[in-house]
């Protein structure tokens, strides 16, 4: 089965420029999915590479094995690179089994069974109120806390995440992601600088034009000084 969001080349195309400054190392992605995209341009910028993905269904990199990204022993030792692209809580986001056969891209339709209970794919939160008390948005959150705990061993993170857009009530919202991330990467001791990507987007659907244009891949580090270079844009 294929992974429903998987590296686009644009923000690849960073990545591997951010990754060829850097000495040769190891990159670990602690949500790899099928892992190929990412383990390709590692071994092209000479870099060693290992992954987790906690649904069986999405791995096809051998360097990819099931594991759960809140869990600390699923980690390298210390002085990795950590590259990954989290789940964007927008629509595709979605445990729900389909009793129709329209076509889903949804983290579930593409799995073919139920997500996970520590899968962030489960926890979708389009549509409700920032502020409240919604049980997917908690949860959403919970997980990524616990992830982002365990990053302490790295020396580096280049994180891919993206606002989303939606309508409701009539209103057009921006749910602002991206910035919500760059504050939970701060209270971890992350020093975070940010860079917006242009790409196509998932287009399809009758809500297909409602996209931001932009993704951004967040740079991620400890020290400045020790990691200067990949902070160019």
């Amino acid at each position: 089965m294929s992974h429903p969001c998987p590296f686009s080349r644009p923000i690849l195309d960073v990545i591997q420029d951010q990754l060829s400054l850097l000495e040769p190392g190891h990159v670990h992605d602690p949500c790899a999915g099928e892992g190929v995209r990412l383990a390709t341009i590692c071994a092209y910028e000479s870099h060693t590479f290992s992954g987790t993905e906690i649904q069986p269904n999405f791995i096809k990199h051998d360097s990819v094995k099931v594991g759960d990204s809140t869990i600390q022993n699923t980690y390298p030792v210390p002085g990795y690179y950590l590259v990954t692209s989290i789940v964007y809580p927008n629509g595709m986001a979605d445990d729900h089994e389909a009793r129709d056969l329209s076509e889903r891209n949804t983290y579930r339709s593409a799995n073919g069974e139920p997500l996970e209970i520590n899968n962030m794919g489960k926890y979708g939160y389009r549509k409700t109120i920032r502020g409240g008390t919604s049980k997917k948005r908690l949860a959403y959150w919970d997980l990524a806390s616990k992830m982002v705990s365990c990053w302490d061993g790295a020396k580096v993170a280049f994180v891919n995440v993206s606002d989303f857009q939606f309508s409701k009530g009539g209103e057009t919202f921006v749910e602002p992601v991206v910035s919500d991330w760059r504050e939970l990467l701060q209270r971890n001791g992350w020093s975070v600088h940010e860079i917006k990507v242009r790409t196509q987007r998932q287009r399809q659907g009758s809500n297909g034009d409602k996209r931001v244009e932009t993704e951004s891949v967040l740079v991620c580090v400890t020290n400045d000084t020790a990691i200067s270079m990949a902070m160019a844009d």
